[in-house]
């Protein structure tokens, strides 16, 4: 059934006929045991692929077929409609599941402040954040690796990074001193330790986690 999918579309065969096969292959597949589409950036998809996604979440019914399609609220703005009015879909926002993540995370690994940051080009932006900020303010934060060296080293290096002391003399102390600036002594005030773990998706770097403390050694590599 693959190949007949991909010599449909080599073979220019209709949209209809297009969805049709792919749409028998998944039944097919689904018949054999509980079957998983996961579809990636979905708002960069064009429009025949839009079509074949929803084609297939309204009508393969009877096998047991889940479709997860991660996109950006982009998709949104061209497809205002897309997972709502249908039996059996849902939409989720990550916004909200990532700030859930964070308020989980307090009990188990104590923090001042913490954010979830995903990596855009060559700077990271905050999608979720608890602390001291206000929340509208901390969600306008990005930071330039170029500049943010301590960032950059858990972006680069794939691996977390602690500071014992943001205080103390050392490079990557300094480094974060100098990328809050004036705010080291107003918004920042509190922070002392500082720790930066990278996450990893399908071995592809996708952003990192901060935590704040105003412990100094508050976090340990143990």
């Amino acid at each position: 059934l693959a190949v007949g999918v991909l010599e449909a579309v080599e073979g220019e065969r209709s949209q209809q006929e297009i969805a049709g096969a792919v749409r028998a292959w998944a039944e097919q597949l689904a018949k054999a045991q509980p079957l998983v589409l996961v579809f990636e950036d979905v708002h960069w998809g064009e429009e025949p692929l839009l079509e074949l996604v929803e084609h297939l979440a309204a009508w393969v019914r009877e096998a047991p077929l889940l479709l997860l399609c991660r996109a950006r609220p982009e998709l949104l703005d061209v497809r205002p409609t897309w997972g709502g009015g249908r039996v059996r879909a849902m939409t989720l926002e990550l916004e909200p599941l990532l700030d859930l993540i964070l308020d989980q995370l307090g009990p188990v690994v104590q923090y001042d402040a913490a954010s979830i940051m995903i990596l855009e080009e060559d700077s990271l932006k905050i999608l979720a954040y608890r602390g001291p900020i206000r929340h509208e303010e901390a969600l306008q934060i990005r930071f330039a690796l170029p500049r943010a060296r301590a960032n950059s080293k858990v972006i680069r290096g794939r691996k977390p990074v602690i500071i014992p002391d943001v205080r103390g003399e050392s490079r990557l102390a300094r480094s974060i001193r100098e990328t809050a600036g004036a705010d080291m002594e107003t918004t920042y005030n509190y922070l002392r330790c500082w720790m930066g773990v990278p996450l990893i998706v399908k071995d592809q770097v996708v952003g990192m986690l901060t935590l704040d403390h105003q412990t100094p050694g508050y976090y340990t590599d143990s």
